[in-house]
């Protein structure tokens, strides 16, 4: 797309939500020790995210020839911006090559403290039917 192109775009989102009274975007996590999250907004909160995204394209092969990363600007500072948002935006570093995305999660310490929990439960229940069965056994025998 044209740097133009994106500008006259960039315009027109903001002119559509030139009134930021009415605009509302938050950036939250699901809980605590969750690492998902959600995004709560309105139209205009939406549209002004998008032209703040869009700034940073036209940005981008500027700062790429100076080695400078971009600036976005989606926190606190904004009037639309909740303030209670777990989350601001505020820096988009640029990389060369596109990175690899793998689809495996790195498994949490409850998911991996259930994992060994029930093998450890399976070793010690298998012990004690052993166990069992001897007992068992020498009472027959004697």
């Amino acid at each position: 797309m044209k740097p133009q192109d994106l500008q006259k775009l960039i315009e027109e989102l903001e002119k559509a939500s030139a009134n930021d009274n009415e605009a509302y975007l938050g950036i939250f996590l699901l809980d605590e020790y969750d690492e998902e999250g959600y995004i709560k907004a309105n139209k205009r909160g939406l549209e002004l995210t998008a032209a703040a995204f869009l700034r940073s394209v036209a940005d981008y092969y500027d700062a790429k020839n100076k080695g400078e990363g971009l600036y976005l600007e989606l926190n606190k500072s904004k009037p639309w911006f909740d303030k209670d948002s777990h989350i601001a935006l505020n820096f988009i570093e640029i990389v060369e090559n596109t990175p690899t995305i793998t689809d495996e999660k790195e498994p949490k310490w409850r998911e991996t403290l259930v994992k060994y929990g029930c093998i450890f439960m399976i070793i010690i229940g298998f012990i004690a039917a052993i166990i069992g069965l001897f007992t068992i056994g020498d009472w027959l025998l004697n």
